[in-house]
């Protein structure tokens, strides 16, 4: 018992001896360190325990006559600041910093008191409170009593300095509108750009406008005149606006025109057409460019001579016709250049007809190019029109064109210099005739549906149906080039604007009617953005300034190859007009009622009224197969339904599509001949065709039922049978459409559709011409979308007429 005793005993002393080890280790751990302030100034220094590994807080600063205290440093020499976040991990003396002291004084003239600032060399002074004074707005602190350089509190300073009060009267908002006017000045004649300031100097808002923006625009660049054009005054108004108060200042400039294009550089391209309808060869030809320029020329005889197969180029094979007097001919045509006159070149579009062999008759339309003027003249639009060649999808089968009724309109001039296009002659192994590629294209096949396309490395010939069908080719190979890394050039965005314009002034069908001189004065929202705006810009300019037309004949189909693949525009509803919304508010109105009724925006091709007698054919866009389609429904009512008397042809949901088909679905309604009148509303010129077909009328009760859906060639066909009694028009009124659409394919790449100058009309009692391009009064209104689909209601209707 004793020795484990013993062995207790000295266990204990052993555990005991350890807890002390451990607690003198933790002792000598937790030593106290000193850290000594030394304040440099005359005074004690004062010391201060810490615990090792610990932080110590910053004493109050000390005071130094005729100093500022600048810190606690590590060093004498105070090369190293001190941080008060340091770990304390040895004994250490601090010292303090002292900064000659320098004081800022402020001058207020009659202004409220600051008082003076003290502060260190290099210190930043403590910014005062703003002085105020009665009747003045504070403007800042100056260094000079001038008032030329601002002090913001925002850099050091070594040395004593007076800031000076800077004061600026309270103005009225018409003091602040009328001295920012007054104040404002240009010169009265100019060839660089304008600044355009968006502030006054009192700080009203200023607002610019053009009355001339392809000159100017308003954001001040100068685009100048046409080719060669005398100087024109372009009156440039501000708009100055300062609270409820607005006042104008207009500025006269004088600027001059273009100069004319030198050419300088010969690029050989390749040139394939890709058309679907149109036979065209693919081959090669000269482009031509200014030094450093990507406006491609091309010689119009090659180009014309290109294009054989889209025009009638070269004579071909004779096509027998039967002519207006019932003859049957063949006919040959083919085009003629004469380039013997100087500095004018003419082409004729040549059409012969032989009767057994002997020329019996000729046909000559003719186009002058004035290469000293700019200009393109042609007696009428007749010369564009006849350019084109067959197609080779027969959209008229079965129809043939009788006596045609023409009044002559004006004559078609166009001053392409006015749009800063050049004609101009380039000596290249004999002397050679150049005009813009596009303005080729617009002239020469731009009522043809038929395009070039040139995307910087190549031409391709593409046929409008390939661009409105969005077929895959027209992405993946014809836009697809070496520029599709490259940006635009100032020469192609201004190219591009004027480009457009010319187009609307000329070849838009609804330039008339919309009561406009020229498109330059329309367009100017967007000159800025198209002619100098970064790509992205510039495309969507273009997107918005097609559809601000309001006309849903004009649309726009791809953005051009400066775009990154892929690239489109969403159009808003916000940014529709009002013909367009009301369109799309009935559009979306009848797709609900069509969406209830049969679960889909479509309609059953033959409905049958209960009581037996009246059948609806659907028929819901005009392509070349919708007549054989209509024949066999009618065959079908014929066979299923003997007990029918009355045919609906029912338009509600019909968009349009080609005319031809519509004339050949209405030999199935009348044996009577087909009138088709159309008038330009460039040259006033109007047509009336008689049209004969092969087909035999179904004896039916004929009604054509349409909506504000009918559109375009739906629109034509239910005029058609209002004024020639073929049929009652009954349903609401439908939206028109009376142009056919041409493309346009811009010097950037973009291509967009657009009303043409073929306007279908409607031949008034008096013998005038009256456009449909805003719809068709049925002779028998409907009250709701919902009765166009009613059986009942539409068996009711037919039955009381």
């Amino acid at each position: 018992m004793e020795r484990k005793s013993q062995v207790l005993v000295r266990l204990s002393s052993l555990v005991l001896m350890s807890l002390f080890l451990v607690l003198l280790g933790a002792c000598l751990n937790s030593t106290n360190l000193k850290v000594t302030f030394d304040p440099q100034n005359g005074e004690s220094t004062t010391i201060v325990d810490v615990i090792k590994g610990n932080t110590i807080t910053e004493p109050s600063a000390p005071s130094k006559e005729g100093y500022v205290f600048g810190g606690w440093y590590v060093d004498l020499d105070d090369a190293k600041a001190f941080s008060f976040k340091t770990a304390i991990n040895q004994n250490m003396t601090l010292y303090a910093k002292w900064l000659n002291e320098y004081t800022v004084s402020f001058n207020v003239g009659d202004g409220s008191n600051v008082g003076d600032v003290k502060f260190g060399e290099g210190q930043i002074p403590k910014a005062p409170t703003a002085p105020t004074k009665s009747g003045f707005s504070f403007a800042g602190w100056y260094l000079e009593n001038t008032y030329q350089t601002k002090y913001e509190f925002k850099t050091g300073l070594n040395s004593s300095v007076t800031l000076y009060a800077k004061w600026e009267v309270v103005l009225s908002d018409q003091e602040k509108v009328s001295g920012d006017l007054v104040s404002l000045e240009f010169p009265s004649q100019t060839q660089t750009n304008l600044v355009f300031p968006i502030r006054g100097e009192n700080g009203s808002r200023l607002t610019w406008e053009s009355n001339k923006p392809h000159v100017i625009t308003n954001k001040g660049v100068i685009l100048f005149g046409g080719i060669n054009q005398e100087e024109q005054v372009v009156s440039i108004t501000v708009t100055s606006t300062s609270g409820q108060v607005t006042d104008t200042k207009t500025f006269d400039v004088l600027v001059g025109g273009s100069s004319e294009v030198s050419i300088t550089t010969v690029k050989n391209v390749l040139f394939e057409s890709v058309s679907d309808e149109y036979i065209v060869a693919s081959s090669d030809i000269d482009l031509y460019f200014q030094q450093d320029g990507f406006l491609p020329y091309v010689d119009i005889s090659d180009f014309l001579m290109l294009l054989d197969g889209a025009i009638e180029s070269v004579a071909g094979d004779p096509v027998e016709i039967t002519a207006d007097d019932g003859q049957i001919y063949d006919v040959v045509k083919y085009m003629e250049i004469d380039e013997t006159a100087p500095n004018i070149i003419k082409v004729s579009m040549i059409t012969e007809y032989y009767q057994e062999g002997v020329l019996s008759e000729t046909e000559v339309y003719e186009a002058m190019l004035d290469f000293e003027a700019n200009t393109f003249y042609s007696e009428s639009f007749d010369f564009l029109d006849s350019l084109g060649a067959a197609t080779s999808t027969d959209f008229g089968q079965g129809l043939s064109f009788g006596d045609s009724i023409y009044t002559e309109g004006s004559a078609l001039e166009i001053p392409l210099g006015d749009y800063r296009f050049d004609l101009v002659t380039y000596e290249d192994d004999g002397l050679k005739y150049l005009m813009p590629l596009q303005v080729a294209n617009l002239l020469f096949v731009g009522q043809v549906y038929y395009d070039v396309y040139y995307n910087g490395d190549k031409l391709y010939g593409v046929d409008s149906y390939q661009f409105l069908d969005g077929e895959a080719i027209v992405e993946s190979t014809v836009k697809n080039s070496s520029y599709n890394s490259l940006s635009a050039t100032r020469e192609e965005r201004i190219a591009t604007y004027d480009f457009i314009v010319l187009a609307f002034d000329y070849f838009y069908g609804l330039k008339d009617v919309n009561g406009v001189e020229t498109y330059y004065d329309v367009f100017g929202t967007y000159v800025d953005d198209i002619t100098m705006g970064y790509d992205l810009a510039h495309y969507e300019a273009i997107f918005n300034l097609t559809y601000s037309m309001d006309d849903l004949h004009t649309y726009h189909i791809t953005t051009g190859y400066y775009a990154d693949k892929g690239t489109s525009f969403q159009l808003s509803y916000a940014q529709l007009g009002s013909r367009m919304k009301a369109y799309y508010d009935a559009y979306w109105a009848i797709e609900d009622e069509l969406n209830a009724l049969y679960g889909q925006v479509s309609l059953p091709p033959v409905r049958v009224t209960e009581d037996g007698l009246t059948a609806i054919i659907a028929i819901e866009g005009f392509d070349v197969s919708t007549p054989d389609m209509f024949k066999r429904n009618l065959d079908l009512i014929a066979k299923e339904h003997p007990s029918v008397v009355n045919v609906v042809v029912d338009l509600s949901i019909n968009g349009g599509g080609n005319v031809g088909a519509v004339w050949r679905t209405l030999g199935y309604m009348t044996d009577d001949v087909i009138y088709y009148h159309s008038q330009n509303p460039t040259t006033k010129a109007t047509v009336s065709y008689t049209i004969y077909d092969e087909y035999d009328k179904y004896n039916y009760n004929w009604f054509v039922l349409i909506s504000p859906m009918t559109f375009s060639a739906a629109n034509m066909m239910a005029s058609t049978v209002q004024e020639q009694g073929i049929a009652k028009v009954i349903g609401i009124k439908s939206s028109g459409g009376a142009s056919s659409v041409s493309g346009l394919v811009t010097p950037t790449g973009d291509v967009l559709f657009y009303s043409s100058t073929s306007v279908i009309s409607r031949k008034l009692t008096d013998g005038s011409f009256e456009s449909v391009e805003y719809g068709i009064d049925p002779d028998v209104a409907f009250n709701e979308y919902a009765e166009l689909f009613d059986l009942t209601y539409i068996q009711g209707v037919v039955n009381a007429n």
